[in-house]
């Protein structure tokens, strides 16, 4: 009797702890493919772009717009704004994207006592008018008027509405924006509102595509629109071009230690993995002042040949007596410079040969 009383208490224990436990002790990962539970906004490892609404061609410039009536939205306080009046409304990203992306925007209901049906549209393609006139999935907050509540659907759309593929239960309405977030990793989409994991989708027949906003009769603003996408095609246009610069160089005519430096560097940047533009566009401004700092090397008796030549010239030879005064200067340092500082033998060649060849004007 004791060995069975003892046997219950020891399975009940257990029965507590589990009960007990908090949620975080559960399956750490969805489907083995990196999407957190405990950390539903962390992002993908890949490119970012990041839309920022100043202005009407903010739109144009990176989206093809389309409306049922030919009312398209505007920028209005670095947000895009759409108003129904019974119309349809999407913009479609001219960037196509591939491969695994992380889409998410704030929407905000421009009044609450309106219906919303407004949403991300994901792997689009072949879009013309009205808004279900393309081929894609769109996840959508759908909240009807003046209600407390909204779901978030995924819906299909292949020219016309196919259907809802899935659909999250009531979530509480906060009377603010809705942070609306779609991932998409080895064709299995994962869907969250407001940082919280709503419900998972396999997609099949995914083939990346074009991504865009859409609305459906609703007056409503979207801001933050940011694209995280392994196929983001970054610019390195320019840094390529400061690359092909550096490789004409021959390295004897430079400093030689300005010229290990930028090398280094130009090394670094060649085999780097970029994923941002931002990371490509601050390596150009470190390289373009590497290159502005680079000085031709030139020997002690290069500058003294120079300054012999600049000493026989007479204060007519100079267009102001500024310059000849100048002149002077330059002569008397180069005359004590040590054999041994390149860098400031280099200054002065350059600074008298500039100073000897515009005729001292």
């Amino acid at each position: 009797m004791k060995k069975t009383i003892s046997l219950f208490l020891t399975l009940l224990f257990a029965l507590t702890l589990i009960v007990s436990a908090p949620n975080q002790v559960l399956a750490t990962f969805y489907d083995g493919n990196d999407i957190r539970i405990d950390r539903p906004n962390e992002n993908l490892a890949c490119g970012q772009k990041i839309i920022y609404f100043g202005a009407d061609s903010d739109i144009s410039n990176n989206f093809n717009c389309y409306s049922s009536i030919g009312q398209m939205p505007y920028v209005q306080d670095g947000e895009v704004i759409c108003i129904p009046n019974a119309d349809q409304q999407k913009i479609v990203s001219k960037t196509t994207y591939t491969g695994d992306i992380d889409i998410s925007v704030d929407i905000r209901p421009l009044a609450n006592s309106m219906v919303l049906d407004a949403g991300l549209i994901i792997g689009g393609s072949n879009a013309s008018n009205p808004t279900d006139k393309i081929t894609a999935y769109t996840l959508v907050v759908s909240k009807s008027s003046n209600s407390a509540k909204y779901k978030v659907i995924l819906q299909r759309k292949n020219q016309v509405h196919i259907g809802n593929l899935v659909s999250s239960s009531d979530i509480t309405y906060n009377g603010k924006e809705i942070k609306l977030r779609a991932v998409v990793k080895r064709n299995v989409l994962y869907a969250f509102s407001d940082g919280n994991f709503l419900f998972t989708c396999d997609l099949s027949d995914y083939n990346g595509g074009a991504v865009g906003l859409m609305q459906y009769y609703s007056a409503v603003a979207f801001d933050n629109f940011k694209v995280l996408s392994s196929s983001i095609s970054l610019d390195k246009t320019k840094l390529n071009s400061l690359i092909t610069r550096f490789n004409s160089l021959t390295k004897s005519q430079w400093i030689e230690s300005q010229y290990n430096s930028l090398q280094t560097k130009i090394t670094a940047v060649s085999s780097f993995k970029y994923t941002s533009q931002t990371q490509i566009d601050e390596d150009i401004v470190i390289i373009e002042k590497m290159f502005s700092n680079l000085k031709k090397s030139y020997t002690k008796e290069q500058l003294t040949t120079l300054t012999n030549q600049c000493r026989a010239l007479s204060a007519s030879y100079f267009s102001t007596e500024n310059a000849y005064s100048s002149m002077q200067r330059l002569i008397s340092r180069a005359d004590s410079v040590s054999s041994t500082n390149l860098v400031e033998i280099s200054s002065l060649y350059t600074s008298m040969e500039t100073l000897k060849n515009s005729n001292g004007g």
